[in-house]
């Protein structure tokens, strides 16, 4: 049986854009080694510590969104952290998080490349 992958979201409130929104990360921990990892969005600290991370309901449409986005986000590197025992790949946070990276960067690129090809 593989062993467990925990995930958590926190906020970098230290950080903040124009809007006054802070980026929120990921921590995944497997066994005693943990790593980070952007997750891409952001929301105003007041909201996350309202909604208890969001928790909680949620009434505001960008606030659903977020979490959509987070359960999508948290579902995708579960989905690569259980593919790489099943296929008996040797496992580090570090390539997951490279697997994980590689795989948005190649759906940006892709994006780029056939809006490029309309013009």
């Amino acid at each position: 049986m593989p062993s467990i992958l925990k995930i958590y979201f926190y906020l970098k409130s230290e950080k903040v854009n124009r809007k006054d929104e802070s980026p929120v990360y990921a921590r995944l921990w497997h066994e005693q080694n943990s790593i980070t990892i952007a997750t891409g969005q952001y929301i105003s600290k007041e909201r996350w510590d309202f909604t208890d991370k969001l928790r909680t309901a949620l009434r505001i449409g960008k606030e659903k969104e977020l979490r959509k986005s987070l359960d999508n986000f948290e579902l995708e590197i579960k989905n690569i952290f259980y593919g790489s025992f099943f296929r008996g790949h040797d496992f580090s946070l570090t390539k997951l998080k490279n697997e994980f990276i590689g795989k948005k960067n190649k759906e940006r690129n892709h994006c780029s490349i056939d809006s490029a090809n309309q013009y």
